[in-house]
């Protein structure tokens, strides 16, 4: 992990995980971003690591293996290096992750943290061996996987 020059200021286009405007919200948006229940935290909680990232800080790079995060506390910046936009700003009670984690992609954007930033890191293969036992988990983050494609393939982004 490094530190960026400056924290990415959010734009006009940038998409946050928890405010959807009205016109565009539909079901697959409300999948996308799930509320996860004490249990799933506690799973989640049990195969990761909290980490408190500087403000400014990187914690991956696009084209860097996929990880899970979850946001316990302020915010991650998903940061399209081609133009240095903030696409996504992923919200407390809200996790970084795509359907091609599963499938070993890479990431497609940037993860700088902001001021008061606080993730749980689940190593992919912590990930897998939690969804296999828990019916719940399963659940929970792969319909919002496949709602995260659907709505990335709506608004054009993810590359």
């Amino acid at each position: 992990m490094r530190p960026m020059s400056s924290i990415p200021v959010p734009d006009e286009m940038t998409h946050y995980s928890s405010r959807r405007r009205r016109d565009e919200a539909d079901e697959a948006d409300e999948l996308a971003w799930p509320v996860l229940s004490e249990h799933v935290l506690s799973l989640l909680r049990s195969g990761g690591e909290e980490l408190r990232p500087e403000p400014g800080e990187v914690l991956w790079d696009a084209g860097d293996p996929s990880e899970f995060y979850l946001v316990l506390a302020g915010a991650l910046l998903l940061v399209d290096r081609r133009g240095d936009r903030v696409v996504f700003v992923v919200e407390p009670g809200d996790f970084v992750a795509e359907l091609g984690l599963f499938m070993g992609q890479r990431a497609p954007f940037q993860g700088v943290a902001e001021n008061g930033t606080v993730v749980l890191k689940v190593p992919i293969e912590e990930l897998r061996r939690l969804v296999e036992i828990s019916a719940e988990l399963s659940d929970v983050v792969l319909s919002a996987l496949d709602a995260r494609r659907l709505y990335l393939t709506r608004t054009g982004e993810g590359g």
